[in-house]
Formats: structure tokens, C-alpha cells, sequence
């Protein structure tokens, strides 16, 4: 029974690995009309799980199989770092507000420091790189930079998740001033979930840096490594479902043509909110409003803070408030549950309309 649950400690990452990459390929396969923002994220989404499955083949090797792993240890050397980027890339295209787009410098660097090794794995003796895996990076006579660089990939790991880490927490933190300008969907504008797995990310970042000082022959039954093993495959199942179920926005950029914007009177613009009611539809972003309004983005969001005192998720949502309360007044819908008032209303879930209310108690 031991032995089972320290095989499950691998195990079970790498079959998360397997599943998610397979779920994401399939919706990627029977949805051909996503937006190009959605396929660009399937795209990234599988290359991160692609490497994901690699690291931790390249892990159970390494542990049970040095002799096979040594035949393939330049792998792991591109695959650890990558995966960093590839999440972090992932992170990047969710809170992308500017449409700057991703700098493939980051992936450059990784691929370097694998093209290094692998080129160095070639003028090393086999035995040399057998005794190695089976030693778990024992220093070898004749060769102790090779040595050494064999021996600290979990740092290079570590070092990589830190920094990502960070630079993927500080977009979070830019995402969530922006967002509230942009789109009226309060379910799907907190990313609550990414900032759970950044803390997750977060988490797992000491492994690496804790498992040299375990003892090599005790590496494979190390609670430590197979915590590790636990957190990743929760990451991998929560991105996975939050990314199938569409619980993120992505920013849309304007035309040019709409950024030559008309003055709008307070008259217009509440002629047309009345009439149109454009809040009911619970994925109502900014940018739905500037074509038939005749303005941009800037113009329109500069316009509600200033003669509502308030950003544009704020003032969407409390005419949702309004309709919700007008529709439970009205006599046809005394038969009609809350929650589907709530929908009708153009709330998002229930679980949005209260997030707004205990933010607008906050604030009021």
C-alpha cells in the first residue's frame, strides 16, 4: 500500500497532465469558429501541458529508470524552465489589456540553455551521463562543470518559477485596476481562479529548491516531492476546467475607424440605455456600446466615470440592480425563482450578483 501511494505521488501528475492536454485538444478540435484570442490560448494551453507531460515522464524516469533517463536528460533541461514560460505566456494572453502581444524572448532563453547542454551531452562518454542519473548527480572525476550543471536543474527550475511568479502576479494586479473599465461581467472579471494558482505556483517553487538536501536514496518516497506531485495535479485541473467553461475576458481591441470619437450627451447616452437595455446581456463589455454610441473606448469610459462617479462595471451592474428590482415588483413573475430573476436581469450567476453587492457595500 506504501508503495502504491508513492507511485501515485508520479504518477497522478503526469495522468493530470495526459487528461487536461487531451480535453483541450478535443475542444480545440470541435470548436474551429472560437475567436483567434481562444485558439491562441488552446495553442499555449497545449504546449504547457505538452511540456508538463514530458517533465514528469523525464521525473519518473529519473527516479525508478536512471538508465533510461540518462539517454534523454537534455530534455529535461529545456522542458523544466519552459513550462514556466509557457504558463506564464498563458497568464499574459488572460490579463493582456494592451494587445502588446507576447515576447518570444522568453521562450529563447530556455531553448539556449538547452542547446547548450545538449551540445555538451554530446562530448560526454555515456557512462559518464549513465553514472550520473544513477548517482543522482554525483560529482564525476574529469568532468565537475557538467557535473554541476546536471545537478542543479531543479534549481534552474526553482529560480525560473520564481521569477515568472512574480512578473505573473504583477499582471494579475494590473489586470484587475483595468478590467472593471472594460467589461460589466463580474463573475468572469475577478480571475479568482488564476490567483489561485499562481498561489499554487507559488507554492510548489520550494520543492526544488528543498529536494537536494534529501537524501538521494530516499528521493523516490520523499513526502516532499510527492506533495509536490499533489499540488501540480490540482493546478492542472483547475486551469483546465476554468478554461473550458470560459470563466475569463479577453480584451478586444478597437478598430481604427471607431477611434475618432463624437461628443455624447448625457441625454443620448441614457435615451439609448433605456431603450436598448444593452445591461441585460451578462457579457456586455465596453466595446459592445462604442459602435452604436459613435465613440471609443477611452472617450465612452472617461464619460461614466465622470457623470456617474463610478467605472463602467459598477454602473452596469447597479441598472442590473434596478431591473432586478423592478422585476421582482412586477405580478407576472411572482411565480419565477430568484436565481432566474437574477439571470433576467443580465447578472451573469447568482454568485456574480452577490459578489457585487458585498462590493458595493464595501464602497458605499
Amino acid at each position: 500500500m506504501n508503495d502504491l501511494k508513492i507511485l501515485a505521488g508520479y504518477i497522478l501528475p503526469l495522468a493530470s497532465s495526459l487528461l487536461c492536454f487531451s480535453l483541450m485538444l478535443v475542444n480545440y478540435l470541435s470548436s474551429r469558429r472560437k475567436a483567434s484570442s481562444d485558439k491562441h490560448m488552446h495553442h499555449v494551453m497545449m504546449l504547457y501541458y505538452g511540456l508538463a507531460i514530458i517533465n514528469w515522464t523525464n521525473v519518473i524516469l529519473y527516479v525508478f529508470f536512471p538508465t533510461a533517463y540518462a539517454k534523454v536528460n537534455a530534455s529535461f533541461y529545456l522542458c523544466l524552465p519552459l513550462a514556466q514560460v509557457a504558463f506564464y505566456h498563458l497568464v499574459y494572453r488572460l490579463t493582456d489589456t494592451e494587445g502588446q502581444g507576447f515576447s518570444f524572448i522568453h521562450y529563447a532563453i530556455p531553448c539556449l540553455l538547452f542547446a547548450v547542454f545538449g551540445v555538451w551531452s554530446l562530448f560526454v562518454p555515456s557512462e559518464i551521463g549513465l553514472s550520473l542519473s544513477v548517482s543522482r548527480g554525483e560529482i564525476q572525476s574529469g568532468y565537475k562543470a557538467y557535473s554541476v550543471l546536471f545537478a542543479h536543474r531543479m534549481e534552474v527550475r526553482g529560480f525560473y518559477g520564481l521569477v515568472y511568479v512574480i512578473l505573473g502576479a504583477r499582471r494579475l494586479i494590473r489586470y484587475k485596476k483595468t478590467i472593471n473599465e472594460y467589461s460589466a461581467d463580474v463573475e468572469r472579471n475577478t480571475l479568482q481562479w488564476a490567483h489561485l494558482l499562481i498561489i499554487l505556483w507559488a507554492t510548489v517553487i520550494p520543492f526544488p529548491l528543498v529536494l537536494p538536501f534529501v537524501a538521494k536514496n530516499m528521493m523516490a518516497t520523499s513526502v516532499i516531492y510527492i506533495l509536490h506531485g499533489g499540488l501540480t495535479m490540482v493546478k492542472h485541473s483547475a486551469l483546465c476546467y476554468n478554461m473550458l467553461i470560459g470563466n475569463y475576458v479577453v480584451f478586444s481591441l478597437e478598430k481604427r475607424e471607431q477611434e475618432k470619437s463624437a461628443r455624447l450627451s448625457k441625454v443620448a447616452f441614457e435615451t439609448y440605455i433605456r431603450k436598448e437595455k444593452p445591461y441585460l446581456n451578462p457579457e456586455l463589455k465596453i466595446t459592445d456600446l462604442t459602435l452604436p454610441l459613435a465613440t471609443n473606448r477611452s472617450y465612452l469610459s472617461g464619460f461614466i466615470n465622470k457623470e456617474y462617479s463610478m467605472n463602467f462595471n459598477c454602473y452596469i451592474n447597479s441598472l442590473r440592480l434596478k431591473e432586478l428590482e423592478q422585476l421582482r415588483r412586477a405580478h407576472k413573475n411572482d411565480d419565477t425563482s430568484d436565481t432566474d430573476l437574477i439571470y433576467m436581469a443580465g447578472f451573469s450567476s447568482s454568485h456574480g450578483y452577490r459578489r457585487f453587492l458585498k462590493t458595493r457595500e464595501k464602497t458605499d
